[in-house]
């Protein structure tokens, strides 16, 4: 923080001495950002970018417009993706020789579900520099739109990018999801394993995302094995009912009714801790919301227990990751270099 306090400083006086030196502001932006400066960021970037509207500027405006917003009011911030998008499409005209751009404006199209516009600009991405995000987020798109293969596929790739700027094991994760919903169990179980040894290795301490691998294929065991380890008191319910249909495959009915038991119990007498709970600040309404959604939780639960002995398996939804990274050209905390030599 002290470097960075440091060259901001530099950098503010150098702005001075040449006002209209884009390159210059963009760096003051970068390492306002650093210092937490936020708002004074944003407008050096907006200023870079009204001044030189290149290539490098409005990637930069458009990264920040999308991953940190606009200020509105102090400590109030809006993400702004509609303008992110549009600036990034004027960029993009331009044929830009990176893929920054391309990779950021494809990230966003697949977080707001635009599948078909973001595996267009992906794949322009990729003819450029395939890398983690670009691969890894054309598969998103494949698997949302239903083609499993070609999902694999990206995804597979993607892994195999993994690098010091990224080493997120989300891509292999996705890859043995789409092999064992395309019913390659022996492989899937195989990428399974070997992510539970790199998950132990990276402390990533996502197991209970491995264990959907388990669930599809259809081995009970090991995903009793780890969702037995989790905290389920503090878990998601709709997580709840495919342990509850594993216990039950491998008649373990007993366990599965004190798994119920002991979820409805937590959440019956926090209702009633809520109810006599005069000491915390409520927001008008609130403390009647929060009551009423644990009541539809116990409900949910008994409802799928029900189910789940009338032979009724409840699904798990897998939700593959959209990977990201940092596009601004010239950060040097992320050795990014400047679309242009400065």
């Amino acid at each position: 923080m002290n470097h960075f306090n440091q060259l901001a400083k530099q950098l503010q006086e150098r702005v001075r001495q040449e006002p209209n030196n884009a390159c210059l502001i963009n760096d003051l932006a970068i390492a306002l950002m650093e210092i937490n400066d936020y708002e004074e960021a944003f407008f050096q970037f907006k200023k870079a970018a009204d001044i030189h509207p290149n290539v490098q500027s409005l990637n930069n405006l458009a990264y920040f417009y999308y991953h940190e917003g606009e200020p509105l009011e102090e400590g109030v911030w809006r993400i702004k993706e509609k303008e992110a998008i549009e600036l990034l499409k004027k960029v993009i005209q331009h044929n830009p020789s990176s893929y920054f751009p391309y990779n950021l404006l494809g990230e966003i199209y697949t977080a707001s579900h635009h599948y078909n516009q973001a595996k267009e600009v992906l794949l322009k991405a990729i003819c450029i520099q395939p890398t983690l995000e670009n691969l890894n987020n054309l598969g998103v798109c494949y698997y949302k739109t239903s083609f499993l293969e070609k999902a694999a596929e990206y995804f597979y790739k993607a892994n195999l990018e993994r690098k010091e700027n990224n080493f997120s094991l989300y891509p292999l994760l996705s890859y043995g999801i789409c092999l064992a919903k395309l019913g390659e169990r022996e492989e899937a179980l195989k990428t399974a394993n070997k992510l539970l040894i790199l998950n132990q290795e990276l402390e990533d301490n996502f197991e209970d995302q491995i264990a959907h691998i388990y669930y599809i294929t259809g081995d009970y065991s090991e995903f009793v094995n780890i969702y037995s380890k989790l905290d389920l008191l503090f878990y998601e319910v709709d997580g709840i009912p495919p342990y509850l249909f594993a216990l039950k495959e491998l008649g373990r009915l007993d366990k599965m009714e004190d798994i119920v038991e002991s979820i409805i119990k937590h959440k019956s007498k926090e209702i009633q801790e809520t109810l006599v709970d005069d000491e915390e600040e409520w927001e008008p309404g609130r403390k009647e919301e929060y009551i009423n959604e644990l009541q539809t939780e116990i409900k949910f639960l008994r409802n799928s227990a029900k189910q789940i002995m009338e032979g009724k398996q409840p699904t798990l939804e897998y939700e593959p990751i959209v990977e990201t990274r940092c596009y601004l050209f010239g950060c040097k905390r992320h050795n990014n270099p400047n679309y242009l030599p400065c």
